[in-house]
């Protein structure tokens, strides 16, 4: 007799472990894993097998709504219907809820995402040393060149190399709950692989990421005991130390993030997008809409812009297009991610795997959550 349950959670398995390989380098390959998931996850929320995922889920649910609103209010309405799908990747977060539940799949997810970041991270490093060199595959070349600085920054597959370096941010979240609950050479070989993660984290010269990788590498060491922050402030010293002194370019990015010269784009990004925020309170622009208004509110001011497309900060950048209720709903996202970080492994026993998992969820939040207050560019860019 045919077990259509088993058959289902197997597969459910192999599209989260397809999500988590693909992630690092192909939207094409992660939206099809996850419209999978989604798939099952409906399933099961019809045979009663699953539920909604809590708090969670609910202010998710209530953003997504808000968005769609926003999107029928908006001042360009057929752009802003038109940029709607760019938010798939918030959709995630449902199927991979009820996908903790199976810890089988979850560990060999962990180590697809370990593998796949790995491989993109030294990617990445070949394109900071040979720059167009490197073979882009089945994408369109990108400009990797930086005339102000004088470097090639890494892209990956995608098209922009914040895309890229706050990725790599969220899979060397995954690397180290796979690094606490291995021994031995496995160990090392997934030491080995955050070593490429966060090789490849530099050259992309994604200051935000940097920021949010600091931060959740402190998170994380928190949550596993006194005896690994020590640890963690000790090689993060060491590594930011070789870093800085083996790179005149990742050096003059580092320490550009503490010149004010050097953030006054930024400034007036978030100036002008809060402006645009006030001015549309409730609904916002629209979703997407961002691109087509931001000239209007630029007007006046005498600098070199290059950033059209974002606000670079995730928070303004939802109360402009989708309004304050949006941004508010954002931010409870976040909490409700990282309070719900425990739950999702219902009282784990000291030292077992489920710490380590659920210290690499809370770090991840965190580091995002920073990560985002100065720029989050999400995975909507061109990628195979």
């Amino acid at each position: 007799m045919i077990d259509a349950n088993a058959y289902a959670e197997r597969a459910r398995g192999y599209a989260l472990i397809a999500y988590a390989a693909f992630l690092p380098f192909s939207i094409t390959g992660a939206q099809t894993a996850l419209a999978l998931l989604l798939v099952f996850w409906a399933r099961d929320l019809a045979t009663k097998r699953a539920h909604l995922g809590g708090l969670m889920s609910i202010v998710l649910s209530a953003f997504l709504a808000w968005t769609f609103l926003a999107a029928i209010f908006a001042v360009d309405r057929p752009m802003a219907f038109s940029r709607l799908p760019n938010f798939w990747i918030h959709l995630a977060w449902f199927p991979l809820i009820v996908a903790m539940e199976n810890r089988r799949a979850l560990r060999r997810s962990l180590w697809a995402l370990a593998v796949s970041a790995a491989l993109i991270g030294l990617y990445g490093l070949a394109q900071a040393r040979f720059g167009p060199a490197v073979p882009r595959f089945l994408v369109p070349d990108v400009r990797l060149w930086q005339p102000s600085g004088g470097y090639y920054h890494a892209v990956g597959l995608f098209d922009h190399h914040l895309t890229y370096g706050n990725t790599l941010m969220l899979c060397l979240a995954g690397a180290l709950a796979l690094g606490g609950t291995v021994t031995g050479r496995a160990r090392w070989f997934v030491a080995t692989c955050g070593a490429a993660i966060v090789g490849g984290l530099f050259v992309s010269y994604a200051r935000s990421a940097w920021l949010g990788t600091a931060l959740m590498v402190a998170v994380f060491a928190l949550f596993i005991g006194r005896r690994a922050s020590i640890l963690a402030a000790v090689a993060g010293a060491i590594v930011l130390s070789a870093a800085l002194a083996a790179s005149p370019t990742i050096r003059d990015r580092f320490f550009s993030s503490f010149r004010p010269g050097s953030n006054t784009e930024r400034v007036y990004l978030w100036t002008t997008s809060w402006n645009m925020a006030l001015d549309h309170p409730i609904t916002g622009i629209g979703p997407g809409v961002y691109r087509s208004l931001a000239p209007k509110y630029r007007e006046g001011i005498d600098i070199h812009w290059t950033t059209a497309s974002h606000a670079h900060n995730s928070y303004i950048m939802a109360a402009a297009e989708s309004g304050f209720p949006a941004m508010m709903f954002f931010v409870a996202i976040l909490v409700a991610a990282f309070r719900g970080s425990g739950r999702l492994f219902e009282r784990p026993p000291p030292g077992g795997k489920a710490r380590w998992w659920a210290a690499a969820w809370s770090a991840g939040v965190a580091g995002f959550a920073l990560a985002a207050f100065f720029n989050i560019i999400s995975a909507t860019r061109r990628s195979p």
